[in-house]
């Protein structure tokens, strides 16, 4: 908590809603990879300005990937309006889960397999294969609870979960972690399980743990780390190992692994963001940016003007000059040429700007926050 708190310390207010838009495209970015799905950052960057590819394959990605920025957007929305939204009831859960396949069009959903699909609707024995979901083909695939007994367990998950006023932060933790592996476990939809657990999480943390709230880290990308969450996963699902081993049908030791495992993916996150987001460290690749990648494209004083933004938030056209040191023609010729690169903008023609964190810059100025590009990344001007 302390973590999280002083990460929304380290930036000004107005360049932390610029790191917020960034983190909501690597929650989509990472939560599509945990299932399979691969985009491109700067795929991302043209769904969010309703560019979309000609290809099918690629076009439904980008479509999958705007759905979880939309209801990503609408969750937090929610959650501020309405501060005793009940992230643990069926309504929340099964909101979540219709909202997100109702953001793309419905040749992108992938659900092609299940005739009786409907988004927000809980598995029942009438659907395809009696409501029963097996996930993969091996001997050790997880089949999760019968269709007909889904609302019971649906119902004793929101008890155990759902934290009392007087619930200390501690155990709020701990309920965050082990009701992440339990919904999953429960698997209520016919798909889109995954994607909606995580956005789940998130919810949690923000609503009942206070954690996130600013939006400046990313869980998904901690959990697609390696295999080491699906595994995980799968551990908790473990059958009870013994007289000591809890009172339910499943593990409980395997359960705290998975908890100790979740709360150190957070720990992680946070950490990374905070180390990132250090300004000595933005200052040194600022300066690499503009005078090795941009090299021959912007003058040298650009750096002042994205470091100015960075630390002030924003800052008048009028003063590009007093800034970068430069005469008033050259220094708006060098404030133009870094609006053109999308690298800095504002809200209205003539209003002050701030900094912007365009896909070509991010291996860079935040490196790490994606994995290094594997093509070329464009920088050009138009």
């Amino acid at each position: 908590m302390r973590s999280d708190a002083e990460l929304s310390r380290f930036v000004h207010p107005i360049t932390a809603r610029q790191i917020a838009l960034l983190v909501e495209s690597m929650n989509c970015y990472y939560s599509n990879l945990i299932e399979g799905h691969g985009t491109q950052p700067a795929d991302i960057e043209r769904a969010l300005k309703h560019d979309f590819s000609d290809n099918k394959k690629q076009r439904n990605l980008q479509q999958l990937s705007l759905a979880h920025i939309r209801v990503d957007r609408l969750m937090k929305i929610c959650l501020q309006n309405e501060a005793m939204a009940d992230v643990c009831s069926n309504e929340f859960i099964g909101w979540l889960h219709r909202e997100f396949y109702s953001g793309m069009e419905k040749a992108a959903w992938g659900t092609e397999l299940i005739a009786d699909f409907t988004p927000g609707k809980f598995r029942s024995p009438e659907d395809t294969n009696r409501g029963l979901v097996m996930l993969g083909n091996h001997a050790d695939a997880h089949v999760p609870p019968d269709s007909a007994h889904l609302q019971l367990f649906m119902a004793r998950f929101h008890q155990a979960y759902r934290p009392k006023a007087e619930t200390l932060i501690q155990a709020r933790l701990m309920m965050a972690a082990a009701s992440h592996h339990r919904l999953a476990w429960i698997h209520p939809f016919m798909d889109g399980n995954g994607r909606v657990t995580r956005l789940f999480s998130m919810a949690y943390l923000q609503a009942y743990c206070n954690i996130g709230e600013h939006g400046l880290w990313s869980l998904s990308r901690g959990l697609a780390r390696g295999d080491q969450y699906k595994a995980m996963l799968v551990n908790a699902d473990a059958q009870r190992r013994g007289d000591l081993d809890g009172r339910g049908n499943l593990s409980t030791l395997a359960l705290a692994e998975f908890c100790e495992y979740f709360l150190d993916v957070m720990q992680d996150q946070i950490n990374f963001m905070g180390s990132i987001l250090d300004l000595d460290g933005m200052k040194e690749r600022i300066s690499a940016y503009i005078n090795v990648t941009l090299r021959g494209k912007i003058k040298p004083q650009g750096a002042h003007l994205l470091t100015e933004a960075f630390i002030h938030g924003e800052f008048e056209r009028g003063d590009a000059g007093r800034i970068t040191g430069l005469p008033e023609r050259s220094a708006r010729d060098v404030l133009s040429s870094l609006i053109s690169l999308g690298l800095l903008a504002s809200d209205t023609p003539k209003g002050k700007v701030s900094l912007r964190l365009p896909a070509h810059s991010l291996h860079v100025l935040l490196p790490g926050v994606f994995p290094a590009p594997n093509r070329p990344l464009s920088v050009a001007t138009k």
